[in-house]
């Protein structure tokens, strides 16, 4: 299952209010970083970001049961002994 290329949820965080005002404070990003990095992907690649890690990442490593949403047979595994 893919996800859409999601350049909505990309141009709504930039309307965000910032958490707070720049040199006051500073924070790693929670998921803005991550957004940004997969519309960038999705744009440079033109394929959705799900797809591209799957392909690209998770296969040749031979993860199969690594992604973002899943699968009915993967929500009927036990992973803990």
């Amino acid at each position: 299952m893919s996800r859409a290329i999601h350049s909505d949820p990309t141009r709504a965080s930039a309307t965000t209010p910032l958490d707070f005002q720049p040199g006051t404070c500073w924070q790693y990003s929670a998921t803005a970083a991550w957004d940004a990095l997969e519309r960038v992907v999705e744009i440079i690649t033109g394929e959705p970001f799900d797809r591209f890690a799957r392909e690209r990442i998770f296969d040749p490593l031979g993860t199969k049961d690594t992604g973002f949403v899943a699968s009915p047979e993967q929500l009927n595994q036990q992973y803990f002994p």
